[in-house]
Formats: C-alpha cells, sequence, structure tokens
C-alpha cells in the first residue's frame, strides 16, 4: 500500500537523527579516562568524525585499525557499535547485522546494548526478514523492562508480524505497542496498524473501533482517509449496511478521489443488502445526474446498470429490471456482469410467466458460457421453469444435469428435488429408487435422510399404496423420535388411516399431532378431520364438541355449512331431537342456497314427524316442492309426504302420497315399508278390505322383513268381523309357509289365539306346540306359546299336560309375568285344588294376558 511506503519515510526521517545522535554522545561525550593515552583518543576521534562527514569508508578503516592496534580500550564496544551504523547507513544489512551481532554478543552489559538491539531488529526487518525482526524487538521490552522506548519495539514487532500476515499476533503487540506509547506518534500508528490487522483477521467490530479512533485523531490526512475507507469496508463485511451507510453519507469528502467509484458501487451494494431497493435506485440515478462522465466509463458503468438492475429486481419493479439488464448485455457484452446478467433476465421471465422467453436467455446462458461458473445455477433454473409448465421430463434431464456440476453441499437437496420430479410426473418406482439412493449415499447426514424418508412414505401414499405409507409413517415416527419432521409424520399417518377409513387408528394420529403442532394452517383442518372421524365412529358427543369448537372458528367461513350440518347430525344421533330440530333450523335459514338444504330438509322432516309436529312438518313440506326432489330420493319424498299428511290429519291425501311412493319405490325394502303405511292409511280411513291386500301382498312378496311381522299383528287387530277372521285364518296360513322363521313362528303364535279365543282349543294347542317345537327359549313367542298352552290343555281337561307346560315355562322361560302366572297355576296341585278350570275361567285368563299382537 503507498501509504505503508510513506509512513516508513516518515518513520526513517525520525529515527536516523535520534539513533546518530545516541552513538555520537556516546562516543564523543563519554567521560575521559586518566589511563587513556592520548594517540588511542586521538585515533578513536579521527574515526568518529569521519563518520560525522559521511566519510563512512574511512570511518571503518580507522575503526577496524583501532580494534586491532588497542585491544584493551575501553572505547571498543563504542567502535564496534560504530561498525554496524556505518553498515546500516550505507544499506548494508546483512553487514549490519554482523556487526550489531557481534557487538551484543562482546558487549552484552554496555550501555549502549538496547541501540544496538534496536539496529540490529531493523536490519532483519529492511532485509524482509520478519520473523527474525519480530522475534528481535519482542528482546527489546524483556531485556529492558525499564526503557521508555518499549512501545517502539512492540510498534515495529507488531509491523513485522503484520508483514508476515500474523494477524493476531501482531494485533498483540499493537496493543501493547498502545499501552507504552500513549504520548508519541507510535500511539496513533499503532492503532492505525491495529485496526488493519483487525480488519485483514475479518475481526470487522474490533477493526471499526480502531479506525473509528484513528479519523477523530490529528493525525496524518491520507492515513486517515484510507482510515475512513476501511471503516466503511469493515461496516459493509460485518454485514452492517446501515452504518455503512450513514458512515458513507458523512465520510466520502475525506476519501481519496480514487475511491470515489469503489465506494459508489459498496453504496449502491450496501442498498441492496440492506433490503431498501429504492433508496438504492434513487442513490445510483442522483449520482448518473450529478456525473454524467460516469456513462462513459467503460469499467463503471456496466456495473452501476448491473446494480440498477439488481434493485428494480428486488423491489419487483421487474420490466425496469429486465430493461437495465438488456442495456448491460446489448452495450457491454464482454462486461464481467454481462454472465449474471443474463441469469437475472431469465429468471425476471420466469417471474412474469413469459416461460419462452425465460426459456431462450437460459438457453442462451449455456450456448454462450459453456464454462461459465453459474452453468449449475442454470440448469436448476431450467428444471425449475420446466417443472412448473408440467414439461417434467425436461426438468429432470436438467437437473440431472445440475447433479453432475452442483458442489457436493449442493447435491443433496437436488436429489430430493428430482425425486419430487418424479413423483410430479407420477414416476412412482423412480421416485422409490431415488429415495432409496438418498438413504444410502446419505446415511451420515441424518436431515437429509429423514426428509427422504418421509418422502418414501409420501410417495407410497400418493400410489394408493396405503398400508406400505402406514408403515413407513409409523416406522419414521419410532426411529426419529427428536426430528424436526416427525409431527409431519404424525399427520401423513393420520391422512392415511383417514383414506383407508381407519378412523379409531386416524384419530389417535391426528390428535398427537395436535399436541406439538404450531403450524396453524393445518390446526384447522386437522380438527375437521378428528371431528369427522369421531363421527363415522359413532362417538358423537367428541364430534359435537370438535364441530362446535369449529363452529367458533369457521362458522363464518365456506365451511361453515358442512360444520352446521354435522351439528344438527350429532344432535340427531343422541337423540336431542329439540337441538337437532334448532339445529337444522338455522341451517335452512342460514344458507338457503345450499346444496345440502334439501337433505336438511327431509332430515328435518323425519325430526318433526318423530315428534307429532304436524303442522311444521307440513310447513318444511311445502317448502320440498316435488320439482326439486332428485330421482333417488322421490320413494322418500313420498313417504314422508304421505305421513305429514296422516299427521294433520289429510289420511286421502296421505293415501295418494303413499300410492305414489309405492310407485316411486325400486328396492323390496322400500317397497315393503310402503305397502305397510298404505295398509294403516287404509285401516285409518276404515277400508279394510284394500288394507287387508296389501297386507296380503306383504306377505306373499315381502314375508323376510320386519314390516310383514308387524302387518301380522295388525291383520290380527282389525280382524274383528267373521269374514274378517276367515281372511286372517287364510293370511296367517300363507304367513306360515313363509321361509323367515319369525313370521312363521309369530303367525303360528297369532293363529293359536285366534284359535282360542273362538274356543277352537285343539286347534289353539296344535298351533302352541308347533310354536313351542320349532321355537327357542329365547325367542319372545315361546314363553306366550308355553303358558297358553298350559291354560288351554286347562281348558280342554287335560290337567296332566297342562303341568308338564307350566313347569317346562319355570325352567326356562324368560318373561316374569308368565312365570309367575305359571306358578300361581301350579299352585292349585300343591294344595289338593282342582287344577282344571271351567271354560269361562280359563277364557277370562286368556283375555287377562297382555294384548295379543304387540311384537317384543
Amino acid at each position: 500500500m503507498i501509504f505503508v511506503a510513506r509512513f516508513e519515510m516518515r518513520l526513517r526521517k525520525m529515527t536516523v537523527p535520534i539513533w546518530a545522535l545516541l552513538i555520537l554522545s556516546s562516543v564523543l561525550l563519554s567521560p575521559n579516562p586518566g589511563q587513556v593515552e592520548s594517540s588511542e583518543q586521538d585515533d578513536f576521534t579521527i574515526a568518529v568524525r569521519a563518520f560525522e562527514d559521511g566519510l563512512y569508508d574511512l570511518s571503518r578503516q580507522q575503526l577496524r585499525l583501532f580494534l586491532e592496534k588497542y585491544t584493551s580500550s575501553s572505547r571498543r564496544g563504542k567502535a564496534q557499535l560504530l561498525l554496524g551504523e556505518i553498515a546500516f547507513q550505507r544499506k548494508e544489512y546483512k553487514q549490519a547485522q554482523k556487526e550489531f551481532q557481534r557487538f551484543l554478543t562482546n558487549y552484552p552489559n554496555h550501555g549502549d546494548a538496547e541501540n544496538a538491539l534496536f539496529r540490529l531488529a531493523r536490519s532483519y526487518f529492511l532485509q524482509g526478514q520478519y520473523s527474525a525482526a519480530a522475534e528481535t524487538y519482542g528482546q527489546i521490552p524483556k531485556r529492558f523492562p525499564e526503557s521508555k522506548s518499549g512501545g517502539t519495539a512492540y510498534y515495529w514487532a507488531g509491523e513485522s508480524l503484520y508483514l508476515m500476515k500474523k494477524y493476531g499476533e501482531a494485533q498483540q503487540e499493537f496493543s501493547q505497542a498502545l499501552k507504552n506509547s500513549t504520548t508519541n506518534a507510535y500511539y496513533e500508528y499503532s492503532l492505525f496498524r491495529r485496526g488493519l490487522s483487525y480488519f485483514e483477521n475479518e475481526q470487522y467490530p474490533e477493526a471499526v473501533t480502531d479506525l473509528l479512533e484513528v479519523t477523530h485523531l490529528d493525525f496524518n490526512e491520507e492515513i486517515v482517509a484510507e482510515c475512513y475507507f476501511l471503516l466503511l469496508q469493515s461496516y459493509f463485511r460485518s454485514g452492517n449496511y446501515e452504518a455503512f451507510l450513514n458512515e458513507a453519507s458523512r465520510s466520502e469528502k475525506f476519501i481519496k478521489p480514487d475511491k470515489h467509484s469503489e465506494l459508489l458501487i459498496l453504496s449502491a451494494t450496501a442498498y441492496l443488502r440492506a433490503g431498501r431497493p429504492k433508496d438504492g435506485i434513487a442513490f445510483l440515478k442522483k449520482k448518473l445526474e450529478n456525473n454524467p462522465v460516469l456513462i462513459n466509463d467503460k469499467k463503471l458503468y456496466p456495473e452501476i446498470l448491473y446494480l440498477l438492475g439488481l434493485s428494480h429486481l428486488q423491489d419487483m419493479q421487474y420490466e425496469n429490471g429486465v430493461d437495465y439488464f438488456t442495456r448491460l448485455l446489448f452495450d457491454f457484452a464482454d462486461a464481467p456482469q454481462a454472465e449474471e446478467s443474463l441469469i437475472n433476465l431469465a429468471y425476471i421471465h420466469a417471474q412474469l410467466g413469459q416461460v419462452q422467453e425465460a426459456e431462450t436467455h437460459y438457453l442462451l446462458y449455456l450456448k454462450r458460457y459453456p464454462k461459465g461458473s453459474m452453468r449449475f445455477q442454470v440448469m436448476v433454473g431450467l428444471s425449475s421453469l420446466y417443472r412448473h409448465i408440467q414439461r417434467f421430463d425436461e426438468a429432470i434431464q436438467y437437473l440431472k444435469l445440475a447433479l453432475k456440476h452442483g458442489d457436493e453441499a449442493e447435491k443433496g437437496d437436488l436429489w430430493l428435488s428430482l425425486a419430487d420430479l418424479y413423483q410430479a410426473a407420477s414416476r412412482w418406482d423412480e421416485a422409490l429408487n431415488t429415495f432409496e439412493q438418498i438413504m444410502t449415499q446419505y446415511a451420515d447426514q441424518s436431515e437429509i435422510v429423514e426428509k427422504a424418508f418421509l418422502q418414501m412414505g409420501l410417495t407410497s401414499y400418493h400410489m394408493g399404496n396405503y398400508d406400505k405409507a402406514i408403515m413407513q409413517f409409523q416406522t419414521f415416527i419410532l426411529q426419529y423420535p427428536n426430528s424436526k419432521l416427525i409431527n409431519k409424520s404424525r399427520y401423513w399417518l393420520g391422512e392415511t388411516f383417514f383414506q383407508v377409513k381407519d378412523y379409531r387408528s386416524a384419530l389417535v394420529a391426528f390428535e398427537e399431532y395436535l399436541r406439538f403442532t404450531t403450524e396453524q394452517v393445518l390446526i384447522r383442518q386437522v380438527e375437521e378431520k378428528i371431528a369427522f372421524a369421531y363421527f363415522k365412529e359413532q362417538q358423537w358427543e367428541k364430534a359435537l364438541i370438535y364441530y362446535q369448537k369449529l363452529q367458533k372458528d369457521l362458522g363464518s367461513s365456506p365451511k361453515g355449512e358442512q360444520i352446521l350440518f354435522h351439528i344438527g347430525r350429532c344432535y340427531e344421533y343422541l337423540s336431542r331431537y329439540d337441538e337437532a330440530i334448532a339445529g337444522y333450523g338455522a341451517f335452512i335459514d342460514r344458507y338457503p342456497a345450499s346444496s345440502l338444504n334439501y337433505t336438511v330438509k327431509l332430515v328435518l322432516l323425519q325430526l318433526l314427524l318423530r315428534q307429532g309436529n304436524g303442522p311444521r312438518a307440513l310447513a318444511v313440506l311445502e317448502s320440498v316442492p316435488l320439482a326439486e326432489v332428485s330421482p333417488e330420493d322421490i320413494w322418500l319424498y313420498s313417504m314422508l309426504k304421505g305421513q305429514t299428511f296422516e299427521l294433520s290429519g289429510q289420511n286421502i291425501a296421505g293415501e295418494r302420497a303413499y300410492k305414489g311412493a309405492l310407485t316411486a319405490a325400486s328396492l323390496p325394502a322400500e317397497k315393503a315399508k310402503t305397502l305397510f303405511q298404505l295398509a294403516l292409511n287404509l285401516i285409518h280411513q276404515e277400508k279394510k278390505a284394500e288394507a287387508f291386500e296389501y297386507f296380503f301382498t306383504l306377505i306373499r312378496e315381502h314375508a323376510d322383513t320386519s314390516e310383514a311381522q308387524l302387518s301380522l299383528r295388525h291383520f290380527f287387530r282389525q280382524a274383528t268381523s267373521e269374514s274378517d277372521q276367515k281372511q286372517l285364518r287364510d293370511f296367517f296360513e300363507l304367513a306360515r309357509q313363509s321361509k323367515s322363521t319369525d313370521v312363521k313362528l309369530e303367525a303360528t303364535y297369532l293363529l293359536g289365539v285366534h284359535y282360542a279365543q273362538i274356543y277352537e282349543y285343539d286347534r289353539a294347542l296344535t298351533a302352541f306346540e308347533e310354536v313351542i317345537q320349532s321355537g327357542k327359549p329365547e325367542n319372545v313367542w315361546y314363553d306366550r306359546a308355553l303358558i297358553r298352552a298350559g291354560l288351554v290343555s286347562e281348558a280342554r281337561q287335560d290337567p296332566e299336560q297342562a303341568l308338564r307346560f307350566y313347569q317346562v315355562l319355570l325352567a326356562e322361560g324368560q318373561t316374569e309375568s308368565l312365570i309367575n302366572l305359571a306358578r300361581q297355576r301350579l299352585v292349585r296341585y300343591d294344595t289338593d285344588q282342582e287344577p282344571t278350570s271351567s271354560s269361562d275361567q280359563i277364557q277370562d285368563i286368556l283375555e287377562s294376558l297382555p294384548p295379543e299382537g304387540e311384537g317384543p
């Protein structure tokens, strides 16, 4: 550096007179012992005066003759020291080194030893032997701790180490110099050089402290100017861009003109790195306005164009960025900034969605810079571009090329990106192979392996291989309990269980996920899944809690309608009908145009019918015109319509609705329900004959349904006249031919009851015995058949047979009231009472039994 040379010149001017004075004073002003002869004094004086007059050759000759002639003289040390000084003044530093070393060896305790040691160190320094110089300077404060010149020695030791680029050791020496040189010029120089050492050692905050202090001192202007520039560089390199910008505006006037261009570039870059692109743009434009000659600077102007392009890019003023980068490429194609400008143009076009232009610039880079340092970034950029437009094969091709050019440190994430591209292209097997390759290649880099492991699970998930995905997610959770990705694995485990409808396992995974997550975006989504899972698991209370929470958070969002619908469902399934009705009503009011509105109305209608709320049911019914009913719901709609009319006392309208439902019914179960409801409606209208026809149809065509069993009981209740009873017997005989055991047993039992009512006890007993023989103890008709068989046997005057029936009932029966009755009848045998009763008495007992025709 120029300032170093000038600095040394100043020191040389300052130090040479000092050392000459020290030596001459020691020679000329020393006391003259009486023992010295006049010739010795004269010879020594001649040598000294020759030295003073700059006659170094003569002085050297005289000094050497003196040393040869006066072997025991007390002036020999002074003579040896002058020989070293003569060599030093003649810049014969190697010879000076020998002479000073000889002096120090022969006269270690001489009064001028410190001076000789200084000169020896300086000789080393001027020969470029900085290590020896540093070591020698370091000896001075150790050998002469009381000397006031220690600060100077520390300074030159530090200077030697600095020139050896041992900046840390140099800092220590300069620090010692500062402690010992607080009142002379060495303090300023030591402070400056320590700041430089910090700077070179990249200890920028420490450098700032020292250099800032130098700028406040009354010091050499050139060094102060250099300090200002180094101070700015320290702020910049330490990343303290705001401090840099503040100091740059204050100190620009102190910085030498030849540094202004570099300062301009640093300032514009600092605005960029400080995230102040607008200020950077204004700064550069102002500089160009004030200094139009900059446009002609073929080195500086391309850099200004480049920084203007970057600033507009950072400020997302893409069109302006394109303008500056294009101008740079057009006018300065060979400039160092052209390469990055081409890449930035491609990036901007990609951001603007101008795919063809982006592709053109990327490919142009590869052609123009076959060995370019940024080919790796270009290939990654092309891959990203092609992925964006779903040209996956080309995206994969360029990413593979990037893997051949990139640094090893960058390749891990690129391999993950490649596998991700295979996933996007649905090339699942290649994705899985890539993940496996990553796990093998980066076995010692857990973060990359963890990502690959998790992505393997996601690949299996997207392939629909849910069993394998579940296994991989579960293995990940067990194998990497401290991974940053473990909660993501829990989430996808829950999602996978959800896909296979294993809602119970999904609940465990999702609730574990919620315990640890901080991702607010996913929390609501997971809570929705948990609510639905509880709903599907029929845990209505827990589902309701989650849905009510979701309603508070998302009630006003598009998801609010699904949430409110499920809240109504939960209330319905919990048999909290009033709350369900209120919820469904609120849904209809809040979402009149919802696609679920129609479904909600049908459900609400059923609940109102259950509660017997005819007027409101009718109002709901009227709000669902037939034209709006979907074809698959015509049957249900017609059935609900019939029930609503019936509940409102409009039986004829109900009949029409049921007949419409019968036409619309497509499934056997639907037809069975319709036939039964239609028959009941006709009974309410006292149209028995028609009702009985529908009951017959039900038994003939749908005997295995619950409606068939119900029809048996209703027919039994309605068959009151003799003609009815004839039909009843035909009806029950038809039912007894059913393949349904339940229908057959109930029909046989009720036929037995009928015969008992008309005193045909033999036929009644036959029917009851058939039930007893065919039925099972757990069948409701079994107990009833036993008690009735016993009573009928009594009516037939067969007490032994009655006794057997009662005893079986006591042993196997499950109906307490019937068992008690059997026990009462048996008491008559134990007390020797007449066990039998008259037919009228038996008939009275039979009629006192629970009403017939009521099913289990």
